[in-house]
């Protein structure tokens, strides 16, 4: 009943509705399928006038006549509009990169494994990179001192990134692929071994390059990474 008001409330005219009997002759339903469960018939409607199998919207009033189909009315569509999602988002803190869609946060004055363990207590790891893009995003994210021009473990930055036996196996701690790399000249140099990030210019290397690094020490950050929720 509500859609009828609605609709008889959008024309100046009468038009075309969905109701028809030509699917099925002699009996009224509606062109989409879905079920003839309301009907607003004019009084002596629908009539059985041979060839009046399409139903139309009497203005005012909003009552439904017969009509032979071949005559020309405006007409109203309707169409199903699927609920919009709810729009996921990054904790606070977290900065979302819309190229991945994924959440990355930046820590600071841990080691590897500690800063692991901070990424799984916020349901996330260390992060993984897999293009230049989120490469230079993560980068671009930590903090820079550019009055520290010295090589120092203060700008360098834990990422995902480990190797368990032969120093050149690596991988990343959330399972992903190790699908790109970017490490600087000379690395991986086989030390024992998880991955950094070497931010700053400084170490003799370019920018958004990454190093190999004793897993117990402390470096000045880390980054978490995560889908939103």
């Amino acid at each position: 009943m509500f859609d009828n008001s609605f609709i008889s409330e959008q024309g100046d005219a009468d038009f075309w509705i969905g109701a028809n009997r030509l699917l099925t002759p002699g009996i009224w339903g509606w062109i989409d399928g879905s079920p003839f469960t309301f009907t607003d018939w004019d009084k002596g409607q629908p009539n059985n006038v041979s060839g009046a199998d399409c139903g139309s919207m009497t203005i005012p009033g909003g009552a439904w006549t017969a009509n032979p189909c071949y005559n020309e009315k405006p007409f109203i569509c309707s169409i199903n509009v699927a609920p919009t999602p709810p729009q996921k988002k990054c904790p606070n803190n977290w900065s979302y990169f819309d190229k991945t869609g994924y959440c990355y946060f930046v820590g600071t004055n841990k080691t590897w494994g500690e800063s692991e363990d901070y990424c799984l207590s916020q349901n996330s790891h260390l992060a993984s990179i897999h293009s230049l893009d989120e490469n230079s995003f993560v980068t671009n994210i930590i903090p820079f001192n550019p009055n520290n021009h010295e090589c120092n473990m203060e700008q360098w930055v834990w990422i995902g990134l480990f190797t368990v036996t032969n120093k050149t196996d690596w991988r990343w701690i959330d399972g992903t692929p190790y699908n790109y790399s970017a490490w600087a000249p000379g690395r991986p140099a086989g030390y024992p071994i998880c991955g950094v990030l070497w931010n700053g210019p400084s170490c003799k290397a370019p920018l958004e390059t990454w190093a190999d690094g004793l897993c117990g020490v402390v470096f000045g950050f880390y980054i978490c990474k995560k889908l939103p929720s």
